[in-house]
């Protein structure tokens, strides 16, 4: 007959703090994946690095490019989960749509921004003009998450195939 055996006291670690929104903005970590969830149906990851080729980042070595395919339908994303504290906050980031917004401009191009699944700001080749120059900062106001509670954030882009591949960077969050 099998002896059972106590099983040890397991105590909790004290939590100290809940993890920021955002670790990581500058996806420096690159494509290990510490802090940010990635995903690119067509690379495997959006986290880029100077062998991507492509325009760079807006700082440091690493930044996210969404699409630069034209022979195949891209989704990608990257997100992750954090706290956000309770007051007045915004969410800045830098984007740069480097990718045409016209002759003709890709139908199903879409680059959103989501809280909790929650579009909270998007562009597409009609709305993206203002950030079709270089990297531009974006703020959003989030003010409605700061709760103390833990929200996902994630970035996400979408487009078509096509001759007018779309590209979209993301960098400095």
């Amino acid at each position: 007959m099998r002896q059972l055996l106590p099983l040890p006291l397991l105590l909790a670690a004290p939590v100290v703090g809940a993890e920021p929104l955002v670790r990581d903005g500058g996806f420096e970590a690159g494509t290990v994946q510490t802090f940010w969830a990635q995903a690119s149906s067509n690379f495997g990851t959006p986290v880029c690095d100077a062998s991507c080729g492509g325009v760079g980042p807006h700082a440091g070595v690493f930044w996210v490019w969404f699409g630069g395919i034209a022979t195949a339908a891209e989704a990608a994303s990257v997100q992750q989960v954090g706290e956000i504290a309770a007051g007045p906050t915004n969410l800045t980031f830098q984007v740069w749509w480097s990718s045409s917004v016209a002759s003709p401009p890709d139908p199903a191009a879409i680059f959103s921004v989501k809280m909790d699944g929650n579009t909270i700001f998007s562009l597409t080749p009609a709305t993206a003009t203002a950030y079709n120059a270089g990297y531009t900062l974006a703020s959003v106001d989030i003010s409605a998450y700061a709760d103390g509670n833990g929200h996902t954030l994630r970035f996400e882009a979408n487009s078509a195939v096509g001759v007018n591949a779309t590209n979209i960077q993301l960098d400095d969050v």
